[in-house]
């Protein structure tokens, strides 16, 4: 997706930094099988690398693309996403986005959530505010989720988990929720899955891998 200045993306757009390793120690990685890594044409549009921890951006051709783990969350659950700019956001994606072999990014008629560099998080086309912390190319992007009561944080390098008290309200998107990453349409943006149990973030009491 084109970021919009209206929300002061472009602004905050980061360069290249060198991508970090991941970790898959829960045995998740971002989904080799999902269409959004290569369409139904048969255009690639991501490069999975480093045990499928590592997503590439490959082409634009179709606009924005998103990226999305292989298991869904469930119970009290975290991740995190690396980027090396700030055109590449980490979010939730809805399950019917695993399917779409057109592409397209997280949010507005996807449904999905992203959250943007100037820490406003968007669900849908909900601007749901400056929830969350701001980010610059390279930070460790941590995301917390609770299945159960339907909310959900976010850190950066070890710093404040925001919102503090109750989480961003995840309640009206339907179904199961993937961790995903919405690459814009800039060809070679990075985003690095770490699935821990090894984080580089500091996880929250109770929260653990993607089961």
């Amino acid at each position: 997706m084109g970021w919009s200045n209206g929300v002061g993306w472009n602004a905050h757009e980061g360069g290249n930094v060198p991508a970090v390793g991941g970790g898959g120690g829960s045995g998740v990685t971002w989904d080799p099988n999902d269409f959004q890594v290569a369409d139904t044409f048969g255009n690639a549009r991501w490069d999975l690398t480093g045990g499928n921890l590592t997503a590439t951006t490959k082409n634009n051709t179709g606009g924005a693309c998103a990226i999305t783990s292989t298991h869904a969350l469930s119970g009290k659950c975290r991740f995190e996403v690396t980027p090396n700019s700030t055109t590449c956001t980490p979010g939730l994606s809805l399950a019917a986005l695993k399917s779409s072999g057109g592409g397209g990014g997280l949010f507005g008629s996807n449904g999905g959530l992203i959250w943007a560099p100037t820490g406003h998080v968007f669900i849908g086309f909900s601007d749901q505010g400056a929830v969350a912390p701001t980010y610059a190319a390279g930070d460790h992007l941590g995301v917390e989720v609770d299945m159960t009561l339907k909310q959900a944080w976010f850190v950066v390098n070890g710093g404040s988990r925001l919102p503090a008290g109750a989480g961003v309200d995840i309640s009206g998107m339907p179904g199961s929720l993937y961790a995903a990453a919405d690459g814009g349409t800039t060809v070679g943006n990075v985003a690095v899955l770490n699935t821990g149990p090894s984080w580089n973030t500091t996880a929250a009491a109770g929260f653990g891998g993607i089961p």
